[in-house]
């Protein structure tokens, strides 16, 4: 096989992996891949959309009572930059499609890691397995910011293993890790000791960075470096890290286990032996793991997508001890690599590919008709598209109302105002059967349906326009 040739399989596996990933998703995983990333790429590009509690500014935080400005604009800049190429106009595919490009480095990255720590085989079976593996190509499109930030942490980390390492290079791609989503700051620790006399311009690269992330905190917040320090007190040390629910330590433990089912019991035991018994850069490998899994163990409120960067390093630690496992039997890896695939796709059967896909295609159909002036969505707003969709700068009401007070968000907090709305107002109304939880609660709570609420209310001042899935579509009468 020729030199280039593992490079050529994996790229073009991982594109059409992820190509048929992107088809099948869609809507979104979790409010965060609307309002903190594409939903401010498109406030700065248009100059209209919502604004949540992280990215308003100091004068409103005794209004919201939250920390503010905890969000940096790096990752929405680099998105409405990406948003400014479409030569389409604005779509948030769009964004899915360049992102799950973007991913295709991934793969790219476990194999070149794994060529400079272990050997050819190990890197092209990890490489090969990282193009199908359901979890990377289940968050390949997602505009989250972790999976973005994962290709420059791997990027450091390569930069840093190579035979002839380049620190500078290393320390600028986990700044820029960095800058994407602060918590992959927490592999400088293993860095620093691994690199050892190299540490100096690892951290000259990183400082280069942090003085880029700085004066964009100056130019957004008016404060150096703000956005990371408000970050780290509130998430982890403040009100942040209990506010959104709480799970034990071994929450993130339990959750590989799920997603790994037997796979784990030879990808952990390998990973500690590395970090007990293995070579200089396996034990670095093995601390960027365990650093970052202990910290994020530790702090309450826990949710999976915040350790994904660290499944590259469970799929080479898994590639290596299947391989020393395969060299006492006869099987061939290429057989081994066919159960993985099936094992995958068994395993992102589970998975809902596509929440929220009905409803975001019904406020980008809206957005697109001549004759909307201002349209309510039955559900609360954090659980909706937004404007990112919507695309049209009209008011958007919600019902119900969240219990915390947000400026700027038009939100219904009764049967009255929702009734004059219908009566006067608004001339597009969506109604969803895909409740979210928050709605569920608000049920829960009072004893109403929102969905009967809808269509009872609005059945007198509209008629059905469209349905997409579980959304209905009104139009004014």
């Amino acid at each position: 096989m020729r030199r280039d040739e593992p490079i050529l399989i994996i790229l073009s596996l991982s594109l059409v992996f992820r190509l048929i990933a992107l088809f099948c998703s869609g809507g979104f995983l979790h409010s965060d891949e609307i309002f903190q990333t594409v939903e401010q790429a498109h406030r700065i590009s248009y100059g209209y959309g919502i604004v949540p509690s992280e990215f308003l500014g100091e004068e409103y935080a005794h209004l919201t009572n939250k920390s503010w400005g905890e969000r940096s604009f790096f990752f929405p800049l680099v998105l409405s930059f990406f948003d400014s190429l479409n030569p389409f106009g604005h779509s948030v595919l769009w964004l899915r499609f360049l992102l799950s490009l973007f991913s295709v480095f991934i793969p790219l990255l476990i194999y070149k890691i794994g060529l400079e720590v272990y050997d050819q085989e190990v890197a092209f079976f990890a490489g090969l397995m990282a193009s199908f593996w359901w979890e990377l190509l289940y968050f390949s499109s997602r505009t989250l910011s972790t999976p973005f930030a994962t290709p420059f942490l791997l990027a450091s980390i390569y930069y840093a293993t190579r035979r002839e390492p380049n620190p500078f290079l290393s320390g600028i791609f986990l700044g820029i890790a960095f800058m994407v989503r602060f918590p992959t700051l927490l592999v400088l620790i293993p860095a620093l000791f691994y690199l050892g006399k190299g540490s100096v311009k690892f951290l000259s690269g990183l400082f280069l960075v942090f003085l880029l992330q700085g004066l964009l905190d100056l130019f957004t917040w008016g404060i150096f470096l703000h956005s990371p320090v408000e970050f780290l007190r509130y998430n982890f040390f403040g009100e942040g890290s209990y506010l959104f629910g709480e799970e034990p330590f071994t929450f993130y433990l339990v959750k590989f286990a799920e997603h790994w089912r037997p796979l784990i019991l030879l990808a952990l035991p390998y990973l500690v032996y590395a970090a007990v018994f293995g070579t200089r850069e396996e034990k670095f490998l093995s601390d960027a793991f365990l650093i970052p899994l202990f910290f994020f163990s530790w702090v309450p409120h826990k949710e999976y997508r915040f350790v994904f960067f660290l499944v590259p390093f469970l799929i080479l630690f898994f590639s290596r001890a299947l391989i020393i496992s395969l060299k006492k039997s006869k099987v061939r890896h290429h057989r081994v690599l066919a159960l993985l695939f099936v094992f995958s796709l068994a395993l992102s059967l589970n998975q809902n590919w596509s929440p929220k896909k009905d409803l975001c295609s019904a406020m980008e159909f809206v957005g697109k008709q001549d004759d909307l002036k201002s349209l309510l969505v039955f559900d609360t707003w954090s659980e909706t598209c937004g404007y990112s969709y919507l695309h049209k700068r009209v008011p958007i009401y919600f019902f119900p109302a969240q219990d915390e007070f947000l400026p700027g968000v038009n939100e219904v907090a009764n049967l009255t105002y929702l009734r004059r709305l219908i009566r006067e107002e608004v001339n597009y109304v969506i109604c969803t059967s895909e409740k979210s939880g928050t709605v569920l609660d608000f049920e829960a709570n009072t004893g109403l349906n929102v969905t009967e609420i809808c269509l009872n209310e609005t059945s007198p001042y509209f008629e059905e326009f469209k349905r997409i899935g579980s959304s209905i579509i009104l139009r004014r009468r």
